[in-house]
């Protein structure tokens, strides 16, 4: 539940909004775009990427890439580490209120998970 709630941060940090806070509906849109292009790069179908909203997480190599590219790319990940205050600034910015607490339990619960993993995808 908490890789799933991260996923959806990782994917609101593409936004970028004026306003505080987002509706659900820039947050898919926004989701698609980052979408297309991690899920060509690693050649994810589009069952394995609906999958993750689900909360299905197997333990597949390229699915586990597939999450770090989205990571990366939203600027929730670098060098492998989790860019924690950055994470919470842009939670606090666009979420919208009815999942910021959630989030931000999601978000503190992966602080360090990925410390001293040396393999990429395994960091994501």
């Amino acid at each position: 539940m908490a890789k799933r709630h991260g996923i959806w941060m990782a994917l609101l940090l593409y936004i970028s909004v004026v306003e505080c806070g987002v509706t659900i509906e820039q947050m898919e849109k926004s989701s698609q775009m980052v979408r297309s292009v991690c899920q060509p790069k690693l050649k994810i179908t589009d069952e394995m990427a609906n999958g993750i909203r689900e909360g299905k997480f197997p333990n597949d190599k390229v699915l586990k890439c597939y999450v770090h590219c989205i990571l990366e790319m939203t600027g929730l990940m670098k060098k492998n580490k989790l860019n924690y205050d950055a994470a919470i600034k842009q939670m606090d910015m666009l979420l919208p209120d009815e999942l910021l607490e959630d989030n931000k339990f999601a978000i503190g619960t992966c602080k360090d998970s990925a410390n001293g993993v040396k393999d990429a995808c395994e960091a994501g």
